[in-house]
């Protein structure tokens, strides 16, 4: 699914949600000024296209969690959309939603049968408004790719910081701190340090062990608070940086770790790393005659990050309105101890889909489970999220060029032995968190 703007008017935006070349949805984003000259933003969905028979009812829950999203990144505070309703179906499908009807207009007859016409308001949560209204602590004007996820987990984490704290940030080379920091000039509003790749853990753990230290003495202000957030992707945190990491984990300082799992090594030419997934067309595990990809199961480290018996451990990515990825930011930020989030965040060039897809990837990787979204909390582990009905891994796969040699005839047994590693993976995961 992908969306294309089309025209702009005045202050108005128009859009069109396309599935397959085929238009899906039309929605508009305004930009308008109050009776008192503040900004009036509203999303309206002009209409959703669900006549047409390569489509089905399936993909309003994909075209109202897309739209959610372009939503929240533009700081609307309500959505709106016009349906006309064939039967009540229709209507109880965007309830579902936490839509409600606001006007009923005039019936009008179509070939003898009565067609209701209503508004509906979908009202954004509270927390929403709240967060969007903070200040933004990474600028933009960095020179991270389009459709990048990592720049989106770290502004999802970087909100969950309230307001009044200051933060020390420590970033890992790679993706992110090439492309956010060139000395003298940073994107980050916070203090900033660039680590090598193998020692974020050990500089943040030093860091925020001075800090207590100063504290202690009366020689910081009692009244300043200072959290301690890590950020590396999965190269250097899955390998080269985990020595560290674990160590900071272990002797329970009160920090964060944020892994942005890109699943491989994307800055320096998209290496295979221990998190990439087996399968996968990398540099270094080209697929070929003699070869099918990269051999072996990707590591599961939020597992063991667990069994450093640290303070939390949460796994998300985006979807659900990012309500699972805020929620779980907050948590770990304001955790006392060592916390660790592992978020899933596609890398356009080393995966291969088109930049718009972004969301779309991270919703199949949900619902097939290859992607589950989990915390631990002190030990219990909670399933935060279940699909209602688990997708086949090749819905995930099949959106992304490093897996479309799985596709050709003759390799449907890589994609059953896929399965059933994702399928093992699940039933341990539900096994932990119902014991």
């Amino acid at each position: 699914m992908r969306y294309e703007r089309k025209k702009e008017e005045n202050s108005e935006v128009f859009y069109e949600v396309l599935e397959n070349s085929t238009k899906a949805a039309e929605f508009s984003y305004q930009q308008k000024f109050d009776e008192t000259g503040q900004v009036c933003e509203k999303f309206w969905i002009r209409r959703i296209h669900l006549e047409q028979k390569c489509l089905d009812y399936r993909y309003l829950d994909a075209i109202l969690q897309f739209i959610q999203y372009k939503c929240w990144c533009s700081g609307c505070r309500s959505m709106y959309v016009r349906l006309s309703a064939r039967n009540l179906m229709d209507i109880e499908r965007y309830k579902r939603y936490g839509f409600y009807v606001i006007a009923q207009e005039e019936q009008t007859a179509v070939q003898g049968e009565v067609s209701c016409a209503y508004v509906l308001k979908y009202p954004l949560p509270r927390e929403w408004e709240e967060m969007m209204n903070k200040k933004e602590r990474l600028a933009p004007g960095h020179r991270m790719c389009a459709g990048c996820g990592a720049t989106i987990g770290v502004r999802a984490v970087l909100r969950a910081l309230h307001e009044e704290d200051h933060a020390v940030i420590a970033n890992a080379t790679g993706c992110l701190e090439v492309s956010s920091f060139m000395y003298p000039y940073s994107a980050w509003e916070d203090s900033y340090i660039h680590n090598a790749f193998e020692n974020a853990g050990a500089t943040l753990s030093g860091v925020e062990t001075a800090y207590k230290a100063l504290k202690k003495r009366g020689k910081l202000p009692k009244d300043e608070n200072f959290k301690f957030i890590a950020f590396g992707g999965d190269g250097g945190t899955y390998d080269i940086g985990f020595q560290s990491l674990s160590g900071a984990m272990e002797r329970g300082h009160d920090m964060v770790y944020v892994c942005y799992d890109n699943g491989a090594y994307m800055n320096t030419g998209i290496q295979r790393s221990s998190a990439t997934p087996m399968f996968a067309d990398t540099t270094t595990t080209p697929t070929g005659k003699e070869s099918v990809g990269k051999m072996q199961n990707r590591k599961d480290l939020a597992s063991i990050i667990a069994d450093h018996d640290v303070a939390y451990v949460g796994q998300s990515t985006f979807t659900l309105n990012f309500n699972d990825l805020h929620k779980k930011a907050e948590k770990a930020i304001y955790t006392e101890g060592a916390s660790f989030l592992n978020i899933m965040t596609p890398c356009p060039r080393g995966w291969r889909y088109n930049t718009e897809d972004i969301m779309e990837i991270c919703r199949l990787a949900v619902e097939t489970c290859y992607w589950p979204m989990f915390e631990v909390d002190h030990g219990k582990w909670n399933l935060t999220y279940e699909p209602k009905k688990k997708l086949p891994i090749e819905e995930f796969l099949r959106a992304q060029g490093r897996f479309k040699h799985l596709f050709k005839p003759g390799n449907e047994h890589l994609i059953e032995e896929f399965q059933k590693e994702v399928d093992r993976r699940w039933e341990n995961l539900l096994y932990k968190c119902n014991r």
